[in-house]
């Protein structure tokens, strides 16, 4: 699982970009630990992108 920082980086996005993409329906996890922050899990990340680029 990925902080929404080292998702940023390993999609070379700004961090505004990927909360954008949340807003868009991106799945992400919010933990009950670090007062919610959320997680990413990188195989539904790409399958979301590939489910959902502009054609």
């Amino acid at each position: 699982m990925l902080t929404k920082s080292e998702l940023a980086k390993y999609l070379k996005l700004s961090v505004r970009t990927v909360d954008r993409m949340m807003d868009y329906g991106m799945p992400y996890y919010k933990t009950s630990a670090d007062n919610g922050s959320v997680r990413f899990d990188l195989e539904e990340i790409k399958t979301w992108m590939k489910n959902n680029a502009k054609k």
